[in-house]
């Protein structure tokens, strides 16, 4: 699985965090990073008049200092740099269009409250519009070595596709695979049910899941995990269990209602105790 992995940089600890991780990923894939940082500019630079001059020389003093941030990344594991003009996720998307990248790796920072992105307001963008899957490196320490990845399953359409990446990744770097299915409660449904109801549909889940598991072939080791409870707390929580990389889709709309409808991607990069891989819906 040779890649071509686009490193979101902005100067910051979770920034270098995740041009650290990405260069881990690219030497265990036999992949090459490409560090990117983007710069800010107005709507309107080229034009008459000393306003346009002014913003020129605002876009000249932005492109300098990106310049400067960039040349501050160590060199070891970089293929090479880019400084793009626009925001963040503009830069990281374009250069993933350009380059033919496989891969977006970003930080994020876990403070108080819900998690922030590092590089400003790029998560949503990211996991909603990227031309590839986007990793996102929680602040703190990464794992050395990848030996486990997790993967959110539901048995649709999307997470079949996402199951095909998780399980390629896994084959790549020699890793085990373990797919998670999560189980909403009945809890406040249209219609009344019973405990065995919810048993005999978790049964469904994890029978779905344990198939899918056992068409990947005897090579990859692999291990199925069924849980009920809200989908990204449970997600998270799972991620906890041994999980060094948890992968998911951007969307569910399986017939399981399992597991990734909403925003439950978007609480996995706020919450996912791990790195964690977002495989967008364009791929599904």
């Amino acid at each position: 699985m040779s890649s071509t992995i686009i490193a979101g940089f902005d100067g910051s600890d979770a920034s270098q965090a995740a041009v650290r991780f990405a260069a881990r990923m690219a030497e265990a894939i036999g992949g090459q990073v490409v560090a990117v940082t983007g710069y800010p500019v107005p709507q309107h630079v080229v034009g008459k008049g000393a306003a346009d001059g002014a913003s020129a020389s605002l876009v000249s003093d932005a492109r300098a200092q990106a310049d400067l941030t960039l040349a501050e990344l160590p060199q070891n594991g970089i293929a090479s740099r880019i400084v793009r003009p626009g925001s963040p996720a503009q830069a990281l998307v374009e250069a993933a269009e350009e380059l033919g990248g496989d891969l977006i790796v970003v930080g994020t920072h876990h403070s108080s409250g819900p998690g922030r992105l590092a590089l400003s307001t790029t998560g949503d963008r990211l996991i909603h519009g990227a031309p590839c899957p986007v990793l996102i490196v929680p602040a703190g320490p990464s794992p050395d070595r990848i030996a486990t990845i997790g993967v959110a399953y539901d048995d649709s359409e999307a997470a079949r596709t996402t199951l095909d990446y998780a399980a390629g990744l896994a084959r790549a770097l020699g890793a085990r695979l373990v797919l998670i299915s999560v189980v909403e409660p009945f809890a406040g449904g249209r219609f009344e049910t019973t405990e065995d109801d919810e048993v005999r549909f978790r049964n469904v889940v994890a029978d779905a899941a344990e198939e899918a598991a056992a068409n990947l072939g005897d090579e990859l080791e692999t291990e199925v995990r069924t849980v009920p409870g809200p989908p990204g707390e449970m997600l998270a929580a799972a991620a906890r269990e041994g999980i060094d990389v948890l992968v998911a889709g951007s969307r569910g709309y399986g017939p399981l209602r399992a597991v990734l409808a909403g925003s439950v991607s978007r609480y996995l990069a706020d919450h996912a105790p791990c790195p964690l891989i977002v495989v967008p819906r364009q791929l599904s």
